[in-house]
């Protein structure tokens, strides 16, 4: 018995592993998609190789956001969501606003920057200001997640499809046909649906254990080219002007450039996430200290590469020089590149503030405690 419990205790950690490295493969792809975005090329051939690698590539973007939220679903539809964790959170993201504000932006003179109370004030308290909007969004999931998992408890597999099926009509369906309508615009009911796959694939495991890996690696390469296909047809129709496919794709159907790889509501970015989850979920990797820091330091790397105090543009544009690649090849091994040195830099400020957010989360926790023990002590 003893043997058999050693042996689940370290499975468990043999698949943590796994969404370790999914994390990181995920905070990877959503660097790469706002090297996509903000390096600032500008691209006089629409359907050129160039524009439509930074298109591809992009893709992570948004799947990378589904992958968070998806790997959050999983682990906690059977949990239960502790305020000291959302806490933490909001310490760790408070702590690395100020220090890029009052020690990188405002004594560097970052873009011209001197102190502003305003700003000061913003950087105090980020998340209630959205300067991160993962990180807002994601706070309000968080808070959500009692509700979703009351809603979901004890609901048979075929009721639990259905609620899906019901749910994406508005939220996932919709919006292919008419980009501005259905829930497209609200981040956390995306959020709150993607969070609720994620509590299936928990719940209902056999429904894709059943697959192997080349059938996974063969959905992802469709996915992926069916999006490059339908987003080449969207460009193409850009330069057909008065044709009815222009008309079609422009005016009546509403898709842009980036609607199937950047929209948070890309059924197609969906689809990609799902199949890069079942495909970690059959991988065996060992857990060590490496992947682990790597996993815990991916919030801080979002946070630095995207902090609002720098700005997405300096970083991509002033600091790496974005732009200055304009061949497809250059463009995607600079990419990786950029991916790499934002990683490693990012962990580093992880690690070197990790003691600072250790010792703030033991005051603000303690402190919290102590006032409601005192209110508890006060109502007995």
């Amino acid at each position: 018995m003893e043997n058999q419990t050693i042996q689940a205790a370290s499975t468990r950690k043999v698949r943590l592993a796994n969404f370790e490295w999914l994390r990181v493969l995920a905070i990877s792809m959503i660097v790469l998609y706002h090297y996509t975005i903000y390096s600032g090329w500008h691209f006089h051939n629409l359907l050129g190789l160039n524009r439509i690698t930074t298109l591809v590539i992009g893709m992570g973007g948004k799947t990378g956001v589904n992958l968070f939220v998806m790997i959050t679903g999983y682990f906690m539809i059977k949990s239960h969501a502790k305020w000291q964790s959302l806490v933490k959170l909001w310490m760790e993201v408070t702590i690395m606003s100020l220090v890029m504000y009052l020690g990188v932006v405002v004594p560097f003179h970052i873009r011209g920057s001197e102190f502003d109370i305003l700003k000061f004030i913003h950087a105090l308290f980020p998340v209630i200001y959205r300067n991160w909007w993962f990180i807002s969004v994601y706070s309000m999931l968080y808070m959500l997640i009692p509700l979703l998992n009351h809603a979901v408890q004890g609901l048979s597999k075929q009721r639990y499809r259905v609620m899906l099926a019901i749910s994406a009509l508005p939220i996932v369906i919709w919006p292919i046909f008419y980009s501005r309508a259905g829930m497209s615009y609200s981040h956390i009911v995306w959020f709150m649906f993607v969070y609720l796959v994620g509590g299936y694939l928990r719940m209902f495991p056999e429904d894709y254990k059943r697959f192997k890996i080349k059938q996974i690696l063969a959905a992802i390469f469709g996915i992926v080219a069916v999006t490059t296909g339908l987003t080449v047809l969207i460009l193409k129709a850009k330069t057909m002007p008065g044709s009815s496919l222009h008309f079609v794709i422009t005016n009546v159907l509403e898709w842009k450039a980036d609607t199937f790889v950047g929209r948070n509501s890309s059924s197609m970015m969906l689809l990609l996430a799902v199949a890069l989850f079942i495909l970690f979920s059959k991988f065996t990797m060992k857990n060590n200290v490496v992947i682990s820091v790597l996993g815990k330091a991916s919030i801080g790397v979002y946070l630095l590469q995207s902090t609002p105090a720098l700005g997405s543009r300096f970083m991509y544009q002033r600091v790496f020089h974005g732009a200055a690649s304009y061949s497809s090849m250059h463009i995607i091994l600079y990419g990786i590149f950029v991916v790499v040195a934002i990683y490693l830099v990012g962990t580093l400020v992880y690690l070197v503030l990790r003691p600072v957010n250790v010792i703030v989360d033991r005051f603000v926790i303690g402190t919290i405690d102590k006032i409601t023990a005192h209110f508890k002590s006060r109502g007995q």
